[in-house]
């Protein structure tokens, strides 16, 4: 079971009626989760079966419902038959792991945190795989079309990190003064 508490101002702690909750309430959810993420005002679980489920803030599409009405209400993010392992969630956008090593992200694209869109000026509503990897950080060689064994995800205020199975670290969006349009490969990064 999933309980949260707080501000729920917008519906972070998943109770529609968006007021302070000063005891832990559960979260009307279907299954019980088995991994869940904080963002700044946005949630994100996984269900026992894989599924994902987000609640909270959406002005960026960061629930990856296909909307930004906001406060959004616990529901089912769609992943296209992707199986959910992990996620991770940022100030206002968010990121799956799925079972198959694909990373599927969502929300606001501004900063380059989803990794997947040429546009920055609209947010990216639905979950997209990052299917573009830059392997060296002075502009390539570029691998387009693959799939990276990434086996772990996380998010910052404004990136998607990603780690493959060989141990390289992968980033896009914003970190540590640095802007990663595309998923490069970080080098010295200690």
């Amino acid at each position: 079971a999933v309980f949260g508490w707080g501000s729920n101002s917008i519906g972070q702690c998943g109770q529609a009626d968006c007021e302070r909750v000063l005891r832990p309430r559960r979260v009307d959810l279907p299954a019980p989760a088995a991994c869940l993420a904080a963002g700044a005002s946005h949630t994100l679980v996984i269900t026992q079966g894989a599924a994902l489920y987000s609640f909270g803030t959406n002005y960026h599409g960061e629930c990856g419902r296909g909307t930004t009405v906001s406060p959004c209400p616990p529901g089912r993010v769609e992943l296209g038959g992707t199986l959910a392992i992990a996620c991770a969630a940022g100030e206002s956008h968010s990121a799956v792991l799925g079972i198959s090593g694909a990373v599927l992200t969502f929300g606001d694209t501004r900063k380059g945190a989803c990794g997947t869109s040429e546009d920055r000026s609209s947010p990216q509503l639905l979950p997209a795989e990052i299917v573009s990897f830059c392997d060296d950080s002075r502009d390539g060689p570029y691998l387009e079309g693959v799939r990276l064994p990434i086996v772990a995800v996380s998010c910052s205020a404004t990136a998607t990190i990603m780690a493959t199975k060989d141990g390289s670290v992968y980033c896009c969006g914003e970190l540590a003064g640095s802007a990663f349009a595309v998923a490069t490969k970080l080098r010295g990064f200690v």
